[in-house]
């Protein structure tokens, strides 16, 4: 034991080192990241919390688009949970230390995680501790890690389960292992593969692909031998078992799929020997490769641009690829497998297509389409082109130490070090998201049940104002309007729409504009017999609110410093 310490310094250190880019919000309590996909994820997390095993499989929810029609039909949504495990922690961390350190907490772990599992694979490679330390390292060090938390948030970066699947889908094959262990490994692979579609589902066809290409080794082996490998049956039973389960978890993503998710570019196709492939994600979306190796400076989606103008994540180190590219010349044998999953995601992280040229991640899209819902984010496969380049650099640094021991290995490391906490993903100050404070408001979630609407929020068209809708639900726990996560089914239209258009709660401001002014009057009976019990007026939002919602819903009945909450509903 008293080894034990030593022994296990590389992943002490890889689970530690995360919380670095995240210190400031750890120390304020602000929500690490912003734009709305953070916030739409960390809501989801909430959602999660709130319906457990019900609704947060697929069921239908009356959290989130909420309201009745003229019919007395309640409205709702169907949805369904990213990164489960997230959002189990993310709902025992938060009533400790809150909302905001809960979600920074929350992304260490994932990163963490990541590295530690990355360096676990090298060791399953035989490598040493210092060549497990250097692959977390080169995970982190990937801008895309720390990027995609802050701007795709903590769904954007959970890939532990890709280099886990891989250890356990290794040794469910070794020969050297008993039947009982190899069948023990074989189930945690199927189980990783589920994990991983839930987890993170554009990453969940990498397992069964791996599991696959082992088996049509196998067999090879077995036709030009004469000889079946044991493990064949165990490794394939794990494979089948994964795959089942990995097609139950896309029947319950298709079924709460919305129709008009993602928004379709239009006639943007493309052809592939004659077959048309339709173009879904947007330019911005994709990663050239003029930015692998070209620091250059970050910027970050802080509204509703929606990632148009975020830029500066594809860095992925030059003392990284190096390292990478030697294996090579120094781990041919063992790093091929390793350097070609590293290159794929470079490949898919290009998107669909590069002038008029077809790209591997349009069929990728081809196959998404028809089993779930296409995918919109190429650059997020930079995290598998982080955990291939990273064990294939562990290998060459591997080569390095050995060959002449520390005297050039401790440089390399040191190099490598520096590119990660200069220029690369430990380099990186997050953005912050400030996590609203209102004791009024927090109070109503000890109210029955009853529909809150947010003014102007909710009548509102600017999109950044979806994120406030959002955050405050967090604190009444009661239904809300907003259509919740983007890429849900909404049940019998949208309530939200309704509200606007039919019951004139219209607040009229241009997109991309953050202020605008009240249109008409509202149909505050109408309101009521949609089921809305409340209004919360956000004077944070627009102070100029308070005597225009005072002369439509009447004296506020409870108030707190920059809030004042209106009671609609029958007392």
């Amino acid at each position: 034991m008293k080894h034990w310490g030593a022994r296990n310094f590389w992943w002490l250190v890889l689970l530690l080192l995360p919380l670095w880019p995240l210190r400031v919000s750890l120390v304020t309590g602000e929500i690490p990241g912003a734009g709305p996909d953070v916030l739409s994820t960390l809501w989801g997390m909430w959602w999660f919390g709130q319906e457990w095993l019900g609704a947060a499989w697929g069921g239908w929810t009356g959290l989130a688009n909420g309201g009745l029609d003229v019919h007395g039909r309640a409205y709702g949504a169907y949805g369904s949970v990213l990164s489960p495990l997230s959002a189990v922690m993310w709902n025992l961390l938060e009533p400790m230390v809150g909302i905001g350190r809960s979600m920074a907490l929350v992304g260490a772990f994932q990163l963490g995680a990541l590295a530690a599992c990355t360096g676990l694979l090298v060791r399953d490679l035989k490598g040493s501790r210092a060549a497990a330390l250097v692959a977390g390292l080169g995970v982190l060090g990937l801008r895309q890690s720390f990027f995609g938390l802050a701007e795709g948030s903590v769904v954007a970066v959970t890939a532990l389960f890709v280099p886990l699947g891989i250890v356990c889908l290794r040794r469910s094959a070794c020969l050297n292992r008993t039947e009982h262990s190899r069948r023990k490994w074989a189930a945690g692979a199927g189980l990783s593969m589920v994990a991983l579609s839930l987890e993170n589902p554009y990453l969940a066809p990498l397992l069964p692909g791996w599991a696959l290409c082992m088996l049509l080794g196998m067999g090879w082996r077995w036709r030009a031998h004469g000889q079946r490998p044991s493990s064949i049956q165990t490794l394939a039973t794990g494979f089948l078992g994964g795959v089942m389960g990995m097609g139950a978890v896309a029947w319950l993503f298709g079924r709460t799929a919305s129709p008009d998710y993602p928004t379709r570019l239009g006639d943007h196709f493309v052809s592939f020997f004659g077959l048309p492939i339709e173009v879904v994600e947007q330019a911005w979306a994709r990663m050239g490769p003029s930015e692998w190796l070209n620091p250059v400076a970050v910027q970050w989606t802080l509204d509703h641009t929606q990632g148009v103008m975020a830029h500066g994540d594809g860095y992925l180190g030059v003392v990284l690829f190096g390292l990478a590219i030697g294996a090579l010349v120094f781990a041919r044998r063992t790093s091929w497998p390793y350097l070609t999953l590293g290159l794929s995601g470079l490949v898919l992280s290009m998107g669909s297509v590069m002038g008029d040229t077809p790209l591997p991640f349009g069929l990728l899209n081809a196959l998404m389409d028809v089993v779930a819902r296409p995918l919109t984010q190429p650059s997020r496969f930079l995290s598998l082109a982080g955990i291939g380049l990273s064990i294939s650099a562990a290998l060459t640094f591997d080569y390095i130490r050995q060959r002449w021991r520390w005297r050039m290995a401790g440089p390399v490391l040191t190099v490598l070090c520096l590119d990660s906490f200069v220029w690369g993903g430990l380099s990186l100050e997050l953005p912050r998201t400030p996590v609203p404070h209102a004791n009024c408001v927090a109070e109503l979630a000890k109210e029955p049940k009853g529909l809150v609407v947010m003014w102007p929020e909710d009548a509102s068209r600017y999109e950044g104002d979806l994120g406030r809708t959002w955050l405050h639900q967090m604190l009444h726990e009661q239904p809300s309007v907003h259509p919740g996560i983007a890429s849900w089914q909404l049940h019998n239209g949208r309530s939200r729409d309704v509200l606007r258009e039919e019951l004139g709660l219209m607040y009229m401001a241009e997109i991309g504009e953050a202020m605008g002014q009240p249109v008409g009057r509202p149909d505050v009976d109408g309101m009521r017999r949609m089921g809305i019990d409340w209004v919360v007026v956000d004077l944070i939002r627009d102070e100029r609110q308070s005597d225009w919602a005072t002369g439509n819903f009447g004296p506020p009945e409870r108030e707190c410093p920059g809030y004042q909450i209106h009671r609609i509903g029958d007392e």
